[in-house]
Order: structure tokens, then C-alpha cells, then sequence
């Protein structure tokens, strides 16, 4: 059974949602979760994230033009939801 590469790494419902830069912190998963809590609270399109993803994610690296981090929150959606997130929240 042959699979292609795209079938195996490619993950088509999941997406970036969030995006931020952290300063140089001693524990960036601490200050990171704070902000993204903060977010999931406030934003609309964090709420909508909350309550319909199927997972979210987090990542951290470091930021090439600073010292300090950059996050990236993904998230994981079905079919409708992915539609719904990309209609009302990605475009403007």
C-alpha cells in the first residue's frame, strides 16, 4: 500500500488561530498559557476556539529578531467549524 507524503504530514483542518510574541521569560509555557487564557476569555474567535475545536496547541520557538518567543496557537476543527472559523473570523 503506497501513501503519499501530503496524506501523512498534512493536516488540512488544522490552523493557526493565534499568533504572539513573548519576552525573554524564565518559563514561556507559564506566561504563554496566561496570554492565550486571556485570550480564549475575552476575543470572540479565542471563545469560538474554545468551545469547537477538537484540540488546541500550542507552540513555542524562539524569536529570530529579538530575545525572547514566538507562540503560535493551532487548532483542530471539523469540517463546518473550519468553514464557520474561516467566513466569520479570517476575512475582513
Amino acid at each position: 500500500m503506497l501513501l503519499s507524503m501530503t496524506a501523512l504530514t498534512s493536516h488540512q483542518n488544522n490552523i493557526c488561530v493565534h499568533r504572539f510574541t513573548l519576552g525573554d521569560v524564565e518559563d514561556p509555557e507559564i506566561y504563554s498559557d496566561t496570554h492565550i487564557w486571556d485570550w480564549m476569555e475575552s476575543d470572540p474567535a479565542g471563545q469560538f476556539c474554545k468551545n469547537n475545536s477538537k484540540q488546541l496547541m500550542r507552540k513555542i520557538s524562539q524569536d529570530d529578531f529579538g530575545y525572547g518567543y514566538q507562540v503560535e496557537v493551532f487548532a483542530e476543527f471539523g469540517e463546518k467549524e473550519m468553514t464557520f472559523y474561516g467566513l466569520k473570523y479570517l476575512t475582513k
